[in-house]
């Protein structure tokens, strides 16, 4: 079990459907992250190009992730038109090797260009 002060890994909720693992790292670049996460994992939904309204985010410090939880929790994510209002808070799985790990395995399972990206 990871304590809070070493956790690194975000989940953000309820993030517009049209947001893949690209415009999710947009969108953290412009609050200011760029650089301070190394892996990015949207789940999508089977067979389309469509998330399932939530991402994995694995910061570099445990500071970067308790500022996202704070920046994020509560108010839309992106400039999409949606009406969701953001959820964040720490992963149950914790570290960059696990969210590549389930970003390649999802890979190998999802339609073509269906692939989540992730940074290295």
């Amino acid at each position: 079990s990871h304590e809070v002060g070493v956790r690194t890994t975000v989940m953000l909720q309820r993030i517009p459907e049209s947001f893949g693992a690209e415009l999710v790292q947009e969108t953290l670049d412009s609050l200011g992250y760029a650089g301070l996460y190394d892996a990015v994992y949207v789940p999508l939904k089977r067979g389309l190009a469509e998330s399932l309204r939530y991402a994995f985010v694995n910061f570099t410090s445990p500071e970067h992730a308790i500022h996202c939880i704070r920046m994020c929790e509560g108010r839309p994510f992106g400039t999409s038109d949606s009406a969701l209002i953001c959820t964040a808070e720490y992963s149950r799985c914790q570290g960059a090797d696990v969210i590549r790990a389930r970003a390649s395995g999802a890979g190998a399972r999802e339609a073509e260009g269906g692939r989540p990206r992730r940074r290295r």
